[in-house]
């Protein structure tokens, strides 16, 4: 009688623990997270309009405005700066040309420039025009901004102040600098808050749908916040599990314990 107790009590033991280990591995299982989830083979999608994300210069911009020519003394006099400087996340700091309220700059040689209205290439060209032959010979310039910039924050790894130099800078991109999305950000839900005139915009965007490629949204602008939303339903199913792990291991030591116990008393 006793060893039949004793049989069963092992068998007991080995069937709760089997369950158990079936039960962990099951709480375990959860659904990945992912970019385009739908992009299923090689496709081409539409052709995006690139010259529409142009951003044009406005009052109050800095412009880092670099010529280069076969005269290097007439570099240096031009590329003095405006006297206005930006420092960036880095630490590093750059002079540059302020866009007036009338919408100019003061340039070396040229004076009372108008840069508002245009995008970086057009003033790189205007620019070039009037430089060459009066004052430069074989002259290049190149115009970025400085003051422009970008947030992210949220579930990234890494949140920070992004200084946008070029017109545009695609979500991907802007994700990966800042460390790309964590295990607990919600690809689903990715909010994007931009100023307006008349206000502040919020989009929210799926990164799991292929649709985002040919969104307008896809390129952020000049003071946008990336902004990546926590899943907390995912957070709160994992708390959920991992409550729930630690009940049923407190209850299989439990029981293991007392059957432990038992088959002593009638050993």
């Amino acid at each position: 009688m006793f060893k039949q107790k004793n049989n069963f009590s092992v068998f007991f033991i080995l069937a709760t623990v089997f369950i158990a280990a079936i039960f962990l591995s099951s709480c375990a299982t959860t659904k990945p997270n992912g970019y385009f989830k739908n992009l299923k083979s090689d496709t081409t999608l539409s052709q995006i309009d690139f010259n529409k994300f142009e951003q044009k210069i406005t009052a109050g911009d800095i412009l880092a405005i670099k010529a280069t020519s076969l005269s290097s003394v007439e570099d240096a006099l031009f590329n003095a700066g405006g006297g206005e400087s930006t420092t960036f996340a880095a630490g590093q700091s750059e002079g540059g040309f302020l866009v007036a309220e009338d919408g100019s700059i003061f340039l070396h040689r040229l004076g009372r420039v108008q840069a508002a209205g245009l995008s970086r290439k057009e003033l790189a060209a205007k620019l070039s025009r009037a430089l060459e032959p009066a004052y430069m010979k074989d002259v290049l310039v190149t115009v970025n901004f400085l003051n422009h910039k970008i947030t992210v924050m949220g579930a990234v790894s890494k949140p920070q102040v992004l200084p946008l130099l070029d017109e545009k800078i695609s979500v991907i991109d802007a994700l990966v600098s800042s460390g790309d999305i964590m295990e607990n950000g919600n690809y689903k839900n990715i909010m994007i808050i931009r100023e307006q005139q008349d206000g502040k915009l919020v989009k929210h965007l799926n990164l799991e749908d292929k649709a985002i490629l040919t969104s307008p949204w896809f390129y952020l602008q000049a003071g946008d916040v990336l902004y990546v939303q926590p899943d907390y339903q995912r957070e709160i199913n994992e708390q959920k599990q991992a409550k729930l792990k630690g009940n049923f291991a407190l209850i299989v030591s439990v029981a293991s314990f007392a059957l432990l116990i038992l088959d002593r008393i009638f050993r």
